[in-house]
């Protein structure tokens, strides 16, 4: 098995259901062996949070590969890892590994993604291939001279890397001859646990017994040397300690060297200690003289703040002529009007949000400091239990100074005022709760209407 990819570096995150592991770490093999960097969920340490140790390989993915079948789309995990990678604009490759019909939730979130149909293909190559034209995969391929992880068990006799040339240069597999392939792969050394022990041992054609057998006679030559070594160091040890044993003279010298530093250090301590009573005194009286001038300094700052406060109580100031104020620290304050057709959010600053009636109370504004937000409620309280609190909305009101914001793919112009521009920002992937389906189909009626909203809007 490859171990998954731990490190800096881009790399594929794999999405998959535990069931299908088989054909899932073929498909970690594959890839490995075109020299991708690969994460998967190989088991998680005892003891570990499995949504923070999901999360946090999916925040550092580069993008990821969702292998889709029957038991993945049953998963709860695996819709929530594709919910969770589409809301941090991770980009996703979909494989449907058979021909399937997804929730409508889930149909809806992939639509926008790109997407491979394994089973339309007659050869694993051919496949492979196409898996490669993803332009999001290019970051995650090994540098050249970045060495691959070693598949577990086999790293010691370096048969990993040639078997993975073998399989590479083996030509094309039918995905419908999958199990005479393996056969084939296994005759002929690809990534298997016989053929590595094989070539690892038999240069001679001796086995492992005859090995032992030729140990012996080195291991009791062995246990003999370590013998003689023993008593060679004991004599020699033994002389060693009566002629370390006589200068104790220098001892005795060095010791009375080392008493008359002491006293000269008691000497130097005594003299420091005088120095630092008499520049503590002198510290207390300057600053006994420092606080008397800062009492005075103080009594003069108060009559001069009095003498300004009550002229600028006098004095009318004129600040037209003066920079507005920073657009961001301003606020998003409105009133709301409702008819039996619509409801419209009149906010201060001029913009006029206006949405069917039929929303009602299933809308939450947030002001969120450069703009606000129009949350689908359930949505987002759904979220927030999952622990992403930015999640469900429909769509931002936004003010720029300036019109960056027209190289995003999804926002209409309302207006321009003496603040800046201001417009609405739609998102590009698909912010519903889909793990509960009326919460799902509540968002997806609010986000078919938002034609209404972008027809109806507009700047007072």
């Amino acid at each position: 098995m490859i171990p998954a990819y731990e490190g800096k570096e881009p790399y594929i995150f794999i999405s998959y259901a535990h069931k299908d592991s088989t054909v899932v770490f073929r498909l970690v093999e594959q890839l490995n062996e075109r020299g991708y960097r690969i994460w998967y969920d190989e088991g998680i340490e005892p003891g570990s949070e499995w949504p923070e140790y999901i999360a946090n390989h999916l925040l550092g993915a580069e993008m990821v590969l969702s292998v889709l079948t029957p038991n993945a789309v049953n998963s709860v995990n695996c819709r929530r890892e594709i919910n969770f990678a589409l809301s941090r604009n991770k980009p996703v490759l979909t494989i449907y590994m058979e021909d399937i019909e997804l929730p409508v939730g889930l149909e809806l979130q992939l639509s926008s993604q790109q997407s491979v149909l394994y089973y339309t293909y007659d050869s694993e190559e051919r496949f492979l291939d196409k898996i490669e034209t993803c332009q999001h995969l290019r970051p995650c391929k090994r540098a050249a001279g970045e060495s691959g992880p070693a598949e577990s068990g086999a790293a010691e006799s370096g048969v990993v890397e040639s078997g993975a040339a073998a399989a590479h240069s083996g030509g094309s597999v039918s995905a419908k001859a999958a199990d005479a392939s393996a056969a084939r792969g296994a005759a002929s050394g690809r990534m298997g646990a016989s053929g590595t022990s094989s070539a690892a041992g038999s240069t001679s054609g001796s086995g492992p017994s005859s090995a032992g057998a030729k140990l012996a006679p080195n291991k009791i030559a062995l246990i003999a040397g370590a013998c003689v070594a023993v008593l060679v160091i004991f004599f020699l040890i033994n002389p060693g300690k009566k002629k370390n044993a006589e200068p104790e003279n220098a001892v005795t010298a060095t010791t009375v060297q080392d008493n008359t530093g002491s006293e000269t250090q008691d000497d130097a301590n005594a003299a420091a200690q005088n120095n630092a009573g008499s520049d503590a005194q002198n510290d207390a009286n300057a600053a006994s003289q420092t606080d008397a001038q800062a009492g005075t300094q103080n009594d003069a700052s108060t009559q001069v703040a009095d003498t300004t406060a009550q002229n600028s109580a006098d004095t009318t100031v004129d600040t037209t002529d003066e920079p507005a104020a920073d657009t961001t620290a301003a606020t998003w304050d409105y009133t709301i009007t409702r008819s039996e057709e619509s409801t419209t959010y009149a906010f201060d600053r001029g913009p006029r949000i206006v949405m069917p009636a039929s929303w009602g109370s299933q809308v939450t504004v947030i002001d969120e400091g450069d703009h606000v937000t129009f949350y689908h409620t359930a949505s987002r309280e759904a979220w927030a239990v999952d622990g992403m609190d930015n999640a469900g909305y429909l769509f931002r009101l936004c003010l720029d100074p300036t019109q960056d914001y027209k190289v995003y793919p999804s926002f209409m112009d309302l207006g321009k005022t003496s603040e800046g521009y201001f417009f609405l920002m739609f998102p590009t992937d698909f912010q519903a709760y889909a793990n509960n389906e009326r919460i799902l189909e509540q968002y997806q009626t609010l986000y078919n209407d938002l034609d209404y909203v972008k027809v109806n809007s507009y700047m007072e």
